[in-house]
């Protein structure tokens, strides 16, 4: 076979050749490139929200988690009640008051591990509560409840405050009643 063609233009074909066959693969590949992002955009749509329900549902079992764990308290300080009733029934009145009285501030973050009531005067009962709560703030946020009440002082030992979660505490809360007798 003869080659009429000039070894210049012999090049230029190869040149042009090569370039229209780079042009295709490199088409093909933005194509499969652009196909593979179009499949990736709902897989990851899919991903974020499973994750977000994911995260809602660890939040709400959190949070049933902490409900019950209050209510065990609640259930607690009726136990220590119907107790107090029967060690000692002048105090029995003011002490289901003063503890009715801190109990009424209690919040799912605080998590109370034990009760203590004693008489410090003859219109006072100091329920000292004790246990562990999730941030500093909520231990603040709850000291603070029992402040603005007037009937309640709460003293709370500023070593308390030295852990930023799961802080465990130990608060005197002297709770004026009127029903207390001597």
């Amino acid at each position: 076979m003869l080659n009429f063609l000039p070894d210049r233009e012999i090049r230029l074909a190869r040149r042009r050749y090569r370039q229209r066959l780079f042009a295709a693969a490199g088409l093909a590949i933005a194509s499969g490139a652009a196909a593979y992002g179009l499949a990736a955009v709902p897989a990851t749509v899919a991903a974020w929200q499973a994750a977000d329900d994911i995260d809602g549902k660890v939040a709400a079992l959190r949070e049933s988690a902490e409900n019950r764990q209050f209510s065990e308290t609640l259930e607690a300080a009726q136990a220590l009640r119907a107790d107090a009733l029967a060690v000692s029934p002048t105090l029995a009145p003011a002490a289901s008051a003063a503890l009715d009285a801190v109990l009424a501030k209690g919040r799912a973050t605080i998590a109370v591990s034990s009760i203590e009531l004693r008489r410090a005067a003859t219109s006072t009962v100091v329920v000292t509560v004790a246990g562990v709560a999730a941030t500093r703030e909520s231990l603040l946020s709850f000291v603070s409840d029992l402040d603005a009440d007037p009937q309640i002082e709460a003293a709370l030992p500023v070593s308390d405050l030295a852990r930023e979660k799961s802080a465990p505490f130990s608060i005197d809360a002297a709770v004026e009643t009127a029903a207390a007798t001597p």
